[in-house]
């Protein structure tokens, strides 16, 4: 794995942010709601999947309408906030806009400051600490796919200090255990060179464990964190739990172009090029009707079907479509996602692999 944030990772906070049910209190306008950890859970138990499958299912608009009804019914919950972050998120991972990048830091910006407005007045509020730790996380991915990396690092930074501190006050918020899961498990995978160092530890296990313990108890980040671990399965070298784990979230929601894709790349670690191309297609044609959609935005999908074609040998129907990809006209009047340089420079690397007829399977995000 050539990179850390994959979309199948980059949604890791997603589920950890993502409150949708009606509220279990209601605080007056202009003063922090009185959020404790048994709130926040009798919240999170009344959940709905129908809300998860309208994000995941990609009916943004109807879960817009939704959540900021909530906004406007409860302007100092920090709950009411995080839920519009969510989608603006789950959009920008597929049609990239400045005007919606503006709007995620907004909402998730506000998280942060209404649930800090708890922690003025109850310093240890476990459930405060918990959203600023999610919608902190979710902020430092989003930075690092923009290469910022300092602020990705300082965000980051707060999202870990916040998520302990919330598990330390209430252990019992199983669904915190899915960032700090990844947390450990990816610093240690990133530091392996480290490991001889006395104050640097393999903590990968643990990490599979803080995953496994959301995967079975969390409230609701349960499928998250299993679409985290298809990509751990990666790193470890098991394609066989990583197709069996992609599998399962497919079933859970078929119609979903973000588990469509996370099946895509198993099948690929298991050698069904066949099987991937299809489905990448399919979200492909799916992407391309989006009233919203550019080529800047489509060009992952095109690159990644030219390599599953590439995967199967057929070498010049995937050089033929690289050259399509690179000789098609991108207009300077769309916006660019952040990712597309690279992604663009993808595509000539794979050019020249099929050139080459050099068979290797990448995994990038």
């Amino acid at each position: 794995m050539t990179r850390l944030l994959h979309p199948g990772i980059i949604t890791i906070f997603a589920a950890l942010l993502l409150a949708a049910v009606e509220p279990a209190f209601a605080g007056d306008a202009g003063a922090p709601p009185s959020l404790t950890a048994e709130e926040l859970k009798a919240d999170l138990k009344t959940w709905d999947d129908h809300w998860n499958r309208v994000r995941f299912g990609h009916e943004y608009q109807k879960a817009l309408t939704h959540f900021m009804k909530r906004v406007e019914k409860e302007p100092e919950n920090p709950l009411s906030y995080v839920s519009v972050a969510v989608v603006r998120q789950a959009q920008l991972l597929e049609l990239y806009s400045p005007e919606l990048e503006a709007e995620f830091y907004k909402y998730i910006d506000l998280t942060i400051e209404k649930a800090e407005a708890i922690l003025e007045v109850d310093e240890r509020n476990a459930a405060a600490y918990f959203l600023i730790g999610a919608a902190s996380g979710y902020k430092a991915i989003w930075q690092s796919m923009n290469r910022q990396w300092i602020s990705s690092w300082r965000s980051g930074r707060k999202a870990t200090g916040s998520l302990d501190k919330a598990v330390e006050i209430d252990p019992s918020i199983d669904d915190a255990y899915y960032g700090l899961g990844l947390f450990n498990y990816w610093r240690s995978e990133k530091s392996r060179i480290f490991w001889w160092l006395p104050w640097i530890s393999d903590k990968r296990q643990m990490g599979i464990d803080q995953l496994h313990r959301t995967i079975e108890h969390g409230l609701f980040a349960g499928p998250e964190a299993k679409a985290s671990m298809v990509y751990v399965w990666f790193q470890q070298d098991e394609p066989k739990k990583m197709l069996q784990y992609a599998q399962e979230l497919y079933e859970y929601l078929n119609y979903s172009r973000f588990y469509k894709r996370l099946l895509a790349d198993a099948w690929l670690k298991n050698n069904g090029g066949k099987q991937a191309e299809e489905l990448y297609t399919s979200v492909y044609e799916e992407l391309r009707k989006e009233p919203h959609a550019t080529k800047h935005n489509l060009i992952l999908y095109r690159f990644r079907i030219a390599e599953t074609i590439a995967y199967q040998a057929r070498w010049d129907e995937a050089e033929a479509m690289c050259i399509d990809i690179l000789n098609d006209d991108y207009p300077d009047t769309e916006a660019k996602p952040p990712n597309f340089k690279r992604r663009y420079n993808e595509v000539k690397g794979l050019l020249e692999r099929c050139r080459k007829r050099e068979h290797r399977f990448r995994l990038n995000n």
